[in-house]
């Protein structure tokens, strides 16, 4: 940024293009953009820009929509820490190794002997919701345009209700009127379930939207949800199994230091 938020009021962050850590692994190939439902049209979100201002204590940060005006998604963060890494690489605090459970789980994933660069640390703060979020999605297939695929076409979701309900293989759940409502909300007929879905971190609403002739999968993060972490796995005893943890409520960014470690202790 150029300035402060503090003194020159709100500022854009422009993320600079993903890297890879590891040594023989590139950048996976980017998955579809957010999609989010915004007064009755679908808007593709930008996965580089974002606003930037401070909010009371916090500092609230505004995703953007392609369009690099449009807010579509706003989070304030809080509680704010800074935690140095010291020594081995390998045994970084217990809150930093189930963050990055996928790399720190197997032992033959990092160089035992790698130790963190001077000045390493880690930030932690917690991402709280900010206003309903109504994001939309592909029922099947991947696109990335603002027109994502429907459900069903030519239909409407008291149709798809009547005829049985809407399937959901992602959670393993078919949705009705018996597990779930359906109202106006901003001008969209929207269907909402009753229960969070099954196996995030951050809790979330299955959601169906009836729109120009088509109905559309979605979720929902209500307001002031406090945004989860990543699931981490955890060892099942006398097994070589494991099982996912969803219970992580904190959010972890890394400085460039540390960054630099990980990449010298990554054995792949």
């Amino acid at each position: 940024m150029t300035a402060s938020p503090l003194t020159a009021g709100t500022q854009r962050l422009n993320e600079t293009s993903p890297a890879s850590i590891a040594n023989s692994l590139g950048v996976p190939a980017a998955g579809a953009p957010g999609r989010y439902l915004v007064n009755g049209a679908i808007l593709v979100g930008s996965n580089t820009q974002t606003n930037l201002s401070y909010q009371g204590t916090g500092v609230r940060v505004d995703t953007l929509a392609v369009d690099g005006v449009t807010v579509v998604d706003s989070t304030l963060r809080s509680n704010y820490s800074v935690v140095p890494l010291t020594g081995a690489v390998a045994a970084a605090p217990t809150e930093f190794t189930q963050f990055f459970s996928v790399l720190y789980y197997n032992p033959a994933l990092l160089n035992a002997s790698t130790t963190w660069s001077a000045g390493a640390a880690y930030e932690k703060f917690t991402g709280t919701q900010i206003d309903d979020l109504y994001t939309v999605g592909d029922y099947t297939g991947a696109t990335t345009g603002n027109t994502p695929t429907p459900v069903a076409s030519g239909t409407t979701i008291a149709a798809l209700m009547a005829a049985g309900g809407i399937s959901s293989s992602s959670d393993a759940a078919i949705y009705t009127l018996t597990n779930g409502s359906v109202s106006t909300i901003n001008g969209v007929t929207t269907y909402v379930a009753s229960n969070v879905r099954p196996n995030l971190t951050t809790p979330t609403y299955r959601t169906y939207y009836q729109l120009n002739g088509n109905v559309y999968v979605g979720s929902l993060i209500k307001s002031g949800t406090v945004q989860g972490g990543n699931g981490y796995l955890v060892a099942t005893p006398g097994t070589t199994g494991y099982t996912i943890n969803y219970s992580q409520n904190y959010q972890i960014r890394l400085n460039a230091a540390a960054v630099t470690s990980l990449h010298a202790a990554v054995t792949f």
